[in-house]
């Protein structure tokens, strides 16, 4: 697990783009309306820095994390936010939620370790948006 992404320059840049853009194509939307699945990271910049200041609801943003100790810092970062976090892989996780029928307008994974073919398709294949949704943002920075 790496320390900490305040610091990269790029991953900066990418939260403050995909804010922009989320604020740009989807404010046909209330933020109360808008549902997010993302890898927040222990450090919950991802919330911090692009869905609070867009006021989307903490109840609204599904995160995973799949390494156990960055999986404890989240879970005590969050502790007084409200996100719903799970501790899983991307894949067993949209198997589940295909299953329950959960539906996001914004699946940003910005995987920064590995990941395998399957992972990425299957996800290409199984992020579905919520009924009515006009609009949706994936993305994979």
């Amino acid at each position: 697990m790496k320390e900490s992404y305040a610091d990269d320059t790029m991953k900066e840049k990418t939260r403050a783009y995909l804010r922009e853009f989320i604020g740009k194509n989807l404010s046909f939307l209330k933020p109360k309306d808008i549902h997010v699945l993302h890898l927040p990271g222990p450090e919950m910049l991802e919330w911090e820095e692009v869905y609070k200041p867009l006021g989307i609801p903490a109840k609204n943003v599904t995160g995973l994390e799949r390494d156990p100790a960055a999986y404890a810092a989240l879970a005590e970062r969050n502790h007084n936010v409200g996100m719903q976090i799970y501790r899983t892989d991307d894949v067993s996780f949209l198997e589940t939620a295909k299953q329950q029928g959960r539906r996001w307008q914004i699946v940003s994974l910005d995987y920064v370790s590995p990941y395998n073919q399957r992972s990425f398709l299957y996800t290409c294949s199984h992020a579905y948006f919520l009924p009515g949704c006009r609009g949706g943002a994936i993305s994979f920075w």
